[in-house]
């Protein structure tokens, strides 16, 4: 029978502390993965709910309805309204041909999902589902690397299963899907620069996903130019 000195005693008894210790962390990790995983379950029901209703809200849906259907059947040309004949006028985003009041990257994915998956409402709404859960990734993993990960759960919480966004994926507020895709933008853009930083690259490359992000939703471009193109300015 072997005879264990003062020493070898402590250095069992660390090795085990250590064992448990690393038990506890990997079950805190996986119930950090399974509470994000009923977040995002519990979000995809509210936001698939009733999201093919039939009923269109004014202002903003109805216009983006339009467009988007009219993006589909023709890529080249967003569209309002198809003919320039019937009193429209450039300046007013509800009462245009040429529609260019928004960026347009939301609508040309939209409109894609839109004729793939038959031409539906729901399918139509469904993009706004899709990056509305995929912004709630993102916050938690902004949450998780800069705080810890419950910070990254509660804020995750907070944006998903809040009723603006529930009202937004369904088209019931001010902007809609357009405001979705801007908030994952938004979202992705500190991610890129703490990556960026952390792995030790020049400013240039480190801030590049604030400038995508912010280049992506900028409005004023297509502003100053939809008069240059718009058929009513040329008539």
């Amino acid at each position: 029978m072997r005879n264990y000195k003062v020493g070898d005693h402590v250095q069992v008894k660390l090795s085990g502390e250590g064992s448990y210790r690393g038990i506890a962390v990997s079950t805190m990790k996986l119930s950090v993965v399974i509470s994000l995983t009923c977040i995002l379950a519990i979000s995809c029901l509210l936001f698939l709910q009733k999201l093919g209703n039939p009923y269109i809200t004014l202002w903003d849906e109805a216009v983006h309805v339009n467009v988007i259907k009219n993006l589909a059947e023709n890529c080249c040309l967003p569209q309002l309204h198809r003919s320039a004949e019937i009193g429209t006028d450039y300046r007013h985003w509800i009462n245009n041909t040429l529609w260019l009041h928004k960026p347009l990257l939301p609508f040309y994915v939209t409109a894609g999902i839109y004729k793939l998956l038959g031409g539906s409402l729901w399918a139509l709404r469904l993009p706004g589902a899709i990056f509305a859960l995929l912004t709630t990734v993102v916050i938690y993993f902004i949450g998780r690397d800069f705080l810890s990960g419950r910070v990254g759960l509660c804020a995750a919480a907070i944006f998903s299963l809040n009723p603006y966004t529930n009202q937004l994926v369904h088209g019931r507020e001010f902007s809609g899907f357009p405001d979705l895709f801007f908030a994952f933008f938004v979202s992705v853009a500190p991610t890129s620069y703490w990556t960026g930083g952390k792995a030790d690259l020049p400013p240039l490359y480190a801030g590049s996903g604030w400038r995508s992000a912010s280049r992506i939703c900028v409005r004023e471009d297509w502003h100053s130019r939809r008069s240059q193109f718009s058929p009513e300015s040329q008539s």
